[in-house]
């Protein structure tokens, strides 16, 4: 048995699992494939996987509906972030993910004890101009949809 988290943010929807104690002992492929199916499992656009880091604070997996591993969604990074501070396994306002793709700096903002905002810069992403600057920043807030377990 093991418990998930699924939260969605602006459209996208993520079954996160955290796997922080190196205790899970199924294919993140197979498990992927069966929980994101949208008829038979619990649905969803990927799959999350928390996992401790040799080099930063977190590490961050990401396996598609379709059972392949990508490299980084920034949707995903959002929702992972936040669910690490709100289940209290982060207190720090700043911390790095571990991807696939590189090393992620997460800013968040919290505001009485409640995640108001997320940032994070990102390769690829949306273009702001600040001070003059081109800057990639994906900001965002997730929401909790459910939390449940599943026995296999």
């Amino acid at each position: 048995m093991f418990s998930f988290c699924k939260m969605q943010i602006a459209g996208d929807d993520f079954i996160l699992i955290d796997n922080s104690k190196n205790e899970f002992e199924y294919s993140y492929k197979l498990l992927s494939e069966f929980l994101c199916n949208r008829h038979y499992g619990v649905g969803a656009n990927a799959l999350l996987i928390i996992e401790t880091s040799e080099i930063v604070d977190f590490k961050m997996k990401i396996f598609d509906n379709k059972g392949d591993e990508v490299q980084i969604s920034g949707n995903g990074l959002i929702c992972l972030a936040q669910y690490l501070h709100e289940e209290n396994l982060i207190h720090k306002p700043e911390f790095y993910i571990e991807t696939l793709a590189s090393i992620k700096k997460v800013k968040v903002k919290v505001e009485e004890g409640i995640v108001m905002e997320i940032e994070s810069d990102l390769e690829n992403m949306a273009e702001v101009i600040e001070n003059n600057e081109i800057k990639n920043i994906l900001k965002g807030k997730a929401k909790k949809v459910f939390s449940g377990e599943i026995k296999i």
